[in-house]
Order: structure tokens, then sequence, then C-alpha cells
């Protein structure tokens, strides 16, 4: 490469990237540029994910023989393969090219114009020209993407990177206590899951002979044991409705007079709102229902001529 230089390689760059068909892509750029980088890079305190070689902006040419050439800032690039390219003046070019063609024979370049170019067309003595709009969707390529300028001294660095260096030692003490504070905390609650296990287990043992058949102690006992008392107070509900009712119906048969409009049991109470054309008869129900052994209460009485409603509620014994 050194002898393929015009100017002191301890002025340049070099920066290799990946590992290719047996062959490592090179690329030479003069270090004064990638100082230019790194400095405008830290006055505006920005962050770079990448430095793309600059032949990277001239396409690839498509077939053999086909150089591709775009105008830069002061000069021209000129690409003669994927990896193989240069840099050179305007007024070179030619030169250069009848340099190339002595190892790669050129049949053709081709020019792409920038949009702001003169469009005039382009020409040069000795070589099949042709002119293209440029675009830059040939960047997006994997192996233009991957390969980076920033290495050895030039590699990537974070601006905080000097601010966290003195704090790496307070940093590496702050984890030692972390990693002890996280053991102990983990002790601890292994200890607490044994007790809560033993807990556990005892009550298992305790409520085992109470609980439906095939509960295990893995089984949520709390919830076993709160379906198994609604259970048993659902029945004992059931059983206090049925004999109210029961004691209710059978004391009503003597009064057919008395119309039943609503029925309704809460709280082991029975409570039927009841109407009548005969008052004597609602008394005598009452009565009746006051020597069974359920209370009665008699709520929302409206005494019309000929006309009789009320509440009959029915308690527990």
């Amino acid at each position: 490469i050194e002898d393929q230089l015009g100017e002191d390689i301890e002025l340049q760059h070099f920066a290799t990237g990946d590992i290719l068909d047996n062959s490592v892509p090179i690329v030479v750029i003069k270090k004064s540029i990638m100082q230019r980088c790194q400095a405008l890079q830290k006055k505006f305190n920005i962050t770079l994910s990448k430095i793309i070689p600059e032949i990277f902006l001239c396409p690839a040419p498509f077939s053999e023989g086909e150089v591709s050439v775009i105008e830069s800032h002061d000069g021209v690039i000129v690409r003669y393969g994927y990896f193989q390219g240069f840099k050179c003046q305007f007024d070179l070019l030619k030169i250069m090219l009848d340099q190339l063609s002595h190892n790669l024979p050129v049949k053709a370049v081709k020019y792409y114009e920038l949009e702001n170019a003169s469009n005039e067309a382009f020409s040069l003595d000795g070589y099949d020209s042709q002119s293209s709009n440029l675009t830059l969707n040939h960047l997006d390529n994997s192996k233009t993407v991957e390969f980076d300028l920033r290495q050895r001294e030039f590699k990537r660095s974070s601006v905080w990177a000097g601010v966290v260096r003195p704090w790496k030692w307070v940093g590496g003490v702050f984890a030692i206590f972390l990693i002890i504070f996280g053991y102990n905390k983990f002790a601890h609650l292994h200890e607490l899951e044994s007790q809560l296990d033993d807990i556990k287990d005892h009550q298992y043992q305790l409520l085992k002979a109470h609980l439906p058949v095939g509960t295990t102690e893995s089984d949520n006992l709390k919830n076993k044991l709160i379906e198994l008392l609604k259970q048993n107070n659902t029945g004992d509900d059931d059983r206090d409705f049925l004999s109210q009712l029961g004691t209710f119906t059978k004391a009503k048969q003597k009064y057919s007079s008395i119309v039943i409009s609503k029925i309704n049991f809460q709280k082991s109470r029975l409570s039927v709102d009841i109407s009548s054309t005969r008052l004597n008869d609602v008394e005598a129900l009452v009565k009746v229902l006051e020597n069974s052994s359920l209370a009665v209460k008699l709520e929302n009485l409206t005494i019309k001529p000929e006309f009789v409603s009320a509440r009959l509620v029915l308690g527990g014994q």
C-alpha cells in the first residue's frame, strides 16, 4: 500500500473492513480529515454512529471494465470496483484512467451528475462516456454500512468517558456493595420462605379433616375453606326459607280472601306483601302465625274501606 501512495504514510489513517472472499478491504484517508471530524464532534457535543469512507458516495460499477465517477468538493471520486477507487483532481482524471488502463482495461466511464449540476454532457477523450443522475440508495448496502473509519486512535468514544473515568473505583466499590446486599437479601428471603412453608404445612394438618376430598397441601386452603362455609350457609338459608314458607302457607289456607302479591327472603327473614277485602282475616292470620315458632311483624299497614294491604314479616326461631 505504501508504494501506491504519493504522500507520507505517517500522515495517513488506515481503516480495515470485514474479511470478504479471503481479502481485507483497506481505506486510506488523511489523519487531518479524521481529526477534523473529531473536533467537530467535540465542539458541537454530537454523537456519530459511523464515519463512512467518502468513496462509497460514488456508486459501484455494474460491470467489469466500467468506471464510476462523481464530483467531490476538491476533485472527483473514481470507483472501479466495490472496494477499489481513488480521489484526484478533475484535470488529472484522464491521466489517472490511462494509468489504470495498464492493469485494468477501462471500457466505459459512467459520470453521475449532482442535482445542481450544469447539465452539460460529460465526455472524456478516448473513453466511452455516459451520464446518469446520482442517488444515495446504494449506501443502504450492508457492506457499506458495516465499514467504519473510526479505528485505533479514532475509535468511537463517548463525551462522558472523561467524566466517568475518575469515578470508576467508586463504581466498583458500589457494585461490590450491591452484590453483598443482594446476597443477604436473598438469604433472608430464603429463610422467610422456609418459615412460610412450615406454616402452610401446619395449617394443612389442622384443616385437612374438614376440607373436601382430594385437597392437597399446594391448594389454596383459604379459598377451599371459604367455599365450604358458603355451601353450609347456603344450605341453612334454604332450610330456613322452606320452613318459614311452609308455616305461612299452612296458616293462610284458612283465609282465601288474602291475596299474595310478592314474597321476598333476605337475612333469614321472610317478607310477604298481602292484600285483602277483609281486615278480620288479616288479623286472624297474624294471630295464627304468632302462635307458631316464628316471630311475626306487620309493616306498611294500609286500611281503606273494603281494602287492606300490609307487609307480613316472619323472623327465625
